[in-house]
């Protein structure tokens, strides 16, 4: 156990992390928060969006069974610019030993009635046809990166609200989230209004990436 002290609680993880060439930085949740859930308090918060590490937060009260992870699930949106986080991605997994699942969690509300019903169905086919050739070139780029890793599999996942869609995927003991920061971030990690609702909804440690330097 290291002991350190400073002005900016984060300053000084940030330079301890730095000077210990550190990975990932681990947090818990606040004790504010609900048992089972990822809540960030006021310290944690500060951390998130400051650091130019990637951030692991861990649910509060989580029990896991296993004594290490055995697989890491990537959401993402192949919609946007993901791209820059595929090296990234690939060398946690390396680090950590384990597989790659892509994962893409969307809300989709109740179907209408009538006309509308059609024309939400065509919709909805037409982005999970996109979702699924945007899933195949990310696993292309995951397994040909210099990290290497194996993807296990691709899902789409949807729900009414977010808490079902992030609850209807097949978690399993070992498995650790990972999402990247949101387009609007310079540097460091800055948490979008997707990121916010899974990580809200997660029952496993999640990890948030920063947006890579150029």
């Amino acid at each position: 156990m290291v002991t350190r002290s400073g002005r900016s609680v984060t300053r000084v993880l940030h330079t301890e992390a730095i000077d210990h060439i550190a990975q990932v930085l681990i947090t818990g949740s606040s004790v504010c928060g609900p048992l089972g859930r990822i809540v960030l308090g006021s310290t944690t918060d500060r951390l998130v969006h400051s650091s130019p590490l990637p951030i692991a937060l861990v649910p509060r009260g989580y029990n896991s069974d296993r004594t290490e992870f055995r697989r890491l699930v990537f959401a993402v949106d192949p919609s946007r610019r993901t791209e820059r986080y595929y090296d990234s991605v690939a060398r946690l997994a390396h680090w950590l030993g384990i597989g790659v699942e892509v994962v893409t969690f969307a809300v989709r509300p109740s179907r209408p009635t009538g006309l509308g019903a059609f024309t939400d169905h065509g919709m909805y086919s037409h982005w999970r046809d996109q979702d699924t050739s945007g899933h195949k070139e990310i696993v292309s780029a995951i397994e040909s990166s210099e990290d290497a890793v194996s993807v296990t599999g691709t899902g789409i996942v949807t729900g009414d609200r977010w808490s079902s869609a992030v609850n209807a995927f097949d978690w399993q003991d070992g498995d650790i989230l990972v999402a990247g920061s949101s387009e609007s971030a310079m540097h460091g990690v800055f948490l979008g209004s997707t990121a916010t609702h899974i990580m809200r909804h997660s029952p496993v440690p999640m990890v948030l990436l920063p947006q890579p330097r150029p």
